[in-house]
């Protein structure tokens, strides 16, 4: 339980926010390749993830950053790119919303569906903050795309919610889709004598797991509900769904599995003082894989972290030279692909892991400090990694970035 002063509470969560058995990895080698940046549309904004949701089309997500007089506002955004046209990145038209700030969170592609797919955010900060006589937040986006039109089928907050989101979404089937997330819950509201509207506030976070059958929503209780604070999640199947994150009572990285029946808690090697997972995935051969950040001592600002469950058991890969932490995943013929950047400072890496040693993939230079937040691979466009490159001069400091290797 937090304990906080706050005349209006404003929460949000931003994703970016050595083990028992360790794979030997040399330091990253230059052989792995470049990315270059592709045109977007112009605006101030930042992108959050990647999906390749057709055989030619790759869609990225995040949000747009406008002022509307003095104030921003974030919207959500949806580009999209299919290799037939020839016209490179374009916005898609989202459903309308006239909500409070929001964002995409995560797009997904439904397997055994041709051109449906689901994109998630925000919950509705316009409606409330569930505090006393201040009205209680809208429910999190959650939006179904046919091939022709948009459908939204919006996913409520438990209750006593002060504010929350969806993480991730991923697909098993049309009537097998899952997204995970959080929840600030408020625990009590206390007047503060002598300061109108305002209140000592105690509240918790809460895991969110919620399962589409075709139909509706439901909520499915997942372990450690009060300290798990799942940043993403992946299927590999039916009855094996991952998410991926942080115990947030303890600070250390957790991973839960679906097995068809429950979620569980994955038992980890240890990894470091602390740490938190930012993205999780499964190969084509079905092992999961899970990465992010973890901190040796109390003055590191983080390493990556790389796990990977072969024999029944999570391992280590090793990822030498390297500071930082890992935000983005994904999968490709040449191995697994992986970015993320400095803590504390401005330099972004990608790699790439061909099973035996990592290897750099040069980033574009003199563009600005640069933050790679998701990554995605299809066999039209290769990898696609985004994120957001800086610009002071933008109303959000940044503008969405699009990096690719063909």
């Amino acid at each position: 339980m937090r304990v906080r002063t706050s005349a209006a509470v404003a929460a949000a969560a931003t994703l970016l926010a050595i083990g028992t058995a360790t794979v030997a990895g040399a330091a990253p080698a230059r052989a792995g390749g470049s990315l270059t940046a592709q045109p977007v549309p112009p605006g101030a904004g930042r992108l959050f993830s990647s999906a390749q949701i057709d055989a030619h089309t790759t869609w990225a997500a995040g949000m747009w950053t406008r002022m509307n007089g003095k104030a921003e506002v974030d919207t959500p955004m949806l580009l999209s790119r299919d290799d037939r046209d020839g016209t490179g990145w374009h916005e898609v038209r989202l459903p309308a919303y006239d909500g409070g700030s929001n964002e995409i969170n995560s797009v997904a592609a439904v397997p055994g569906r041709a051109h449906q797919a689901w994109a998630v955010g925000l919950a509705d900060s316009s409606q409330g903050d569930g505090l006393p006589g201040r009205g209680t937040p809208g429910p999190m986006i959650a939006d179904r795309w046919d091939g022709h039109a948009w459908q939204s089928f919006p996913v409520p907050l438990p209750d006593r919610s002060e504010f929350g989101g969806l993480t991730q979404v991923g697909a098993a089937a049309p009537d097998d889709v899952w997204a995970v997330g959080w929840a600030q819950i408020l625990d009590s509201a206390t007047p503060i004598p002598g300061k109108p509207g305002g209140y000592q506030v105690e509240d918790h976070f809460e895991a969110l797991a919620e399962h589409w059958d075709g139909h509706a929503w439901t909520r499915i209780a997942m372990p450690d509900q009060q300290s798990f604070l799942p940043n993403r999640m992946a299927v590999g199947g039916p009855d094996d769904i991952w998410a991926a994150g942080y115990d947030g009572q303890n600070d250390v990285p957790e991973i839960q599995h679906w097995n068809g029946r429950a979620w569980t808690v994955e038992t980890l090697p240890s990894t470091g003082l602390a740490g938190e997972f930012y993205a999780v995935g499964v190969d084509a051969s079905g092992t999961p894989w899970a990465v992010g950040r973890t901190v040796l001592t109390e003055t590191d600002t983080g390493h990556p972290l790389v796990l990977r469950k072969t024999g029944g058991q999570w391992r280590s890969v090793r990822v030498p030279g390297v500071k930082g932490q890992l935000g983005a995943l994904a999968f490709t013929p040449d191995g697994v692909a992986v970015a993320g950047g400095q803590v504390d400072g401005p330099a972004s890496f990608a790699l790439r892991y061909d099973g035996v040693r990592w290897h750099e993939l040069a980033l574009p230079a003199g563009s600005g400090p640069l933050q790679l937040n998701g990554m995605s691979y299809g066999a039209a466009h290769g990898l696609t990694v985004v994120g957001d490159v800086a610009s002071p001069a933008g109303p959000a400091g940044a503008v969405p970035l699009v990096l690719g290797d063909r």
